[in-house]
């Protein structure tokens, strides 16, 4: 593994202490210069300088040396060991000269392995692309202004190498290559976060972009992993074999981006780069599929997936926006379904969503939530069974360990009691219960294996 090299050096004598000469027929004595001996005295009259006399000088002992010593030992150490932790701080994982561009690609080990990706020349914080070889794979970067040079493993030829075209890769990650092919493409590629954990190691030179790019479709297909162009934007990486999950909202993600009534309020760009998801947990993610699309989530407090990665290499609408994080759930496992205008459920693949019921139509009447006002962050399901008793007037009966089960819920949007009300069902339903009315002014929470098996 390449690691940089720092060429900042501490400056020479920084610490030194010169020894002095010892006068003839004395003992051995040390002088330390301007540090600590005592000068002559400014006030010396000529004549004592005429009659010979010298001006006393401060000698130290050996004793005293060695304190001196150990002193500069004490304050240099901490800068070596920041050089020598500076110095194995990059690695380089990829150069790239396609297009007419030419970028390097390192990743910086002491901020958890995050990667880099720079054009010549470009800055990027306290980094500066200031140097790259294409040819024999050498790289300079500053940071924070010391350079670091970067080295490949095993340069070619230089008879035969070429500085043109050329796709270098050691040691990449899927992360990486993934990074690569959309700034060579300019798709956004959606994937499932599970593809395991390659290493891409190649070099090709005198490429131009589509060879390019065929060629890293290829590094995947030899990991056991299809990448598959997706309309004018997207590519999808998927595990050979693996279908591409038919996503729930499809049907109504199109008509909604063909609508021209819509087109005013759902057409501002999300510009390239601003969706960046380097691998986030679920939860994070569905809050921003929550702003998105302005629905509340209705989901099994227990669902995981994740870390989940997505990175938009282009400008797109709030639609192909929402298809784009739909696609990514479905790639790991999940789906979302629209339920009404308001609410989007969240469970895995195989889950039935046409056993829940479609939310009521908001009763003018009745009382009004703001966002927020029901918000269940991992609470027992007894704090969602008093609200619901609040907002529906029914009083509730269970079992006491239903109680204690998980229930997450928050409003996104304003909400009608009766919209409130059927949240809440909804959400009980999704983590294994089912209110079930015993009389007009009550309800019997039950297992949903006791439960009717479709709408209720």
């Amino acid at each position: 593994m390449n690691r940089s090299r720092s060429a900042a050096v501490p400056a020479a004598g920084s610490c030194g202490v010169p020894p002095q000469s010892p006068d003839r027929g004395s003992a051995t004595r040390f002088d330390l210069g301007p540090h600590v001996a005592s000068t002559r005295s400014q006030t010396a009259s000529n004549s004592e300088v005429a009659a010979g006399h010298r001006p006393a000088v401060r000698r130290i002992t050996l004793r005293e040396l060695l304190l001196s010593a150990l002193v500069c030992i004490a304050l240099l150490l901490p800068q070596a060991e920041s050089r020598a932790a500076e110095t194995d701080r990059f690695e380089l994982r990829a150069i790239l000269t396609v297009a007419g561009a030419r970028h390097a690609m390192f990743a910086d080990t002491d901020n958890a392995g995050k990667t880099h990706m720079l054009r010549f020349r470009e800055s990027k914080g306290d980094l500066q692309l200031a140097s790259l070889d294409p040819a024999t794979g050498s790289v300079v970067i500053k940071h924070r202004g010391r350079r670091h040079e970067m080295q490949m493993d095993s340069p070619p030829d230089p008879a035969t190498a070429s500085p043109r075209g050329v796709i270098w890769l050691q040691e990449a990650s899927i992360d990486d290559i993934t990074e690569i092919y959309q700034r060579i493409t300019t798709r956004t590629v959606l994937r499932d976060s599970n593809l395991g954990n390659v290493a891409f190691t190649f070099r090709e030179q005198n490429v131009d972009t589509p060879t390019a790019a065929d060629r890293l479709i290829e590094a995947f297909t030899e990991q056991g992993i299809e990448l598959i162009k997706n309309g004018k934007r997207f590519a999808i990486a998927k595990r050979k074999g693996a279908r591409i999950p038919a996503l729930p909202n499809y049907a109504q993600i199109i008509e909604s981006a063909s609508d021209t009534s819509k087109k005013t309020s759902d057409s501002g760009l999300y510009q390239t780069g601003s969706i960046q998801f380097p691998g986030i947990d679920l939860n994070a993610f569905l809050d921003f599929y929550a702003e998105l699309t302005g629905r509340t989530i209705l989901k099994p407090t227990a669902l995981q997936a994740g870390p989940i990665a997505l990175t938009t290499q282009t400008d797109m609408n709030r639609w192909e926006a929402v298809y784009a994080l739909d696609m990514t759930l479905a790639l790991n496992g999940l789906k979302s379904t629209f339920l009404g205008d308001k609410f989007t459920a969240i469970t895995p693949l195989d889950y039935d969503t046409d056993a829940l019921t479609q939310p009521p139509d908001p009763d003018p009447d009745a009382d009004q939530l703001k966002a927020g006002a029901i918000t269940f962050a991992n609470a027992p399901a007894s704090q969602a069974f008093q609200r619901y008793q609040e907002l529906a007037s029914l009083k509730i009966s269970s079992e006491a360990h239903l109680e204690d089960v998980s229930i997450s819920l928050r409003n996104h949007t304003p909400l009608a009691a009766n919209e409130a009300v059927w949240a809440i069902e909804t959400a009980l339903r999704l983590n294994g219960i089912h209110l079930q009315p015993t009389d007009e002014n009550s309800v019997q929470a039950a297992p949903l294996a006791q439960a009717p098996d479709r709408k209720n």
